[in-house]
C-alpha cells in the first residue's frame, strides 16, 4: 500500500474547515488595547479550536504610559482562562530585569504549543505584567490545523 501523497494549493485560496491546514486567528490591536492591572493575569483574547492537531502560536504586547515602567511580564497560551502552565509546554514565555519608560511597546512571543485535541476547545491567550505607572496590554493568537 503506497501512502497518499497530499499537495499544497497554489490558487492563493484558504483550507476549509476540518482540512489540513486550516487556519484559524484573533487579536487585539492597539486600538482595542485592554486596560492592565499589575500583577494580575489577564486574559486578552481566545480562539475556539476542534477536534484535530493544532499548532498555536501568539504573542503579548504592551502599551506603558509615560514615566511607567514593566518590571515582568509573562505571556502564554493555556485551555484554561488566566492560568498560567504549571510546566514549560511550549506556550509559555517570561522575561524579568525589563526597564522600559516614555510609551515604548515591549512585545513578547508566546512559543510554539501543540493541542491534539479530540473536542473543540477554547485557548486563551493571556498575560501577567508587572509595572509601575498604568498599562494597557493587546496581543495575537493563530492556530494552524497540522492533521
Amino acid at each position: 500500500m503506497h501512502p497518499v501523497q497530499r499537495t499544497g494549493v497554489t490558487d492563493g485560496s484558504n483550507a476549509a474547515a476540518g482540512q489540513i491546514g486550516e487556519f484559524i486567528e484573533a487579536s487585539v490591536q492597539t486600538a482595542a488595547a485592554l486596560t492592565a492591572t499589575t500583577s494580575t493575569a489577564m486574559d486578552i483574547t481566545t480562539i475556539n479550536l476542534t477536534a484535530g492537531d493544532w499548532d498555536v502560536l501568539g504573542q503579548v504586547a504592551t502599551i506603558i504610559a509615560s514615566g511607567g515602567h514593566v518590571q515582568n511580564m509573562q505571556a502564554w497560551m493555556s485551555t484554561v482562562s488566566k492560568t498560567r502552565p504549571t510546566q514549560l509546554v511550549g506556550g509559555l514565555h517570561e522575561v524579568g530585569g525589563v526597564s522600559t519608560g516614555g510609551t515604548e511597546q515591549l512585545v513578547l512571543p508566546t512559543g510554539r504549543m501543540r493541542l491534539n485535541l479530540t473536542a473543540t476547545t477554547t485557548v486563551y491567550l493571556s498575560t501577567l505584567i508587572t509595572f509601575t505607572g498604568t498599562g494597557k496590554a493587546m496581543g495575537y493568537i493563530s492556530a494552524r490545523r497540522m492533521r
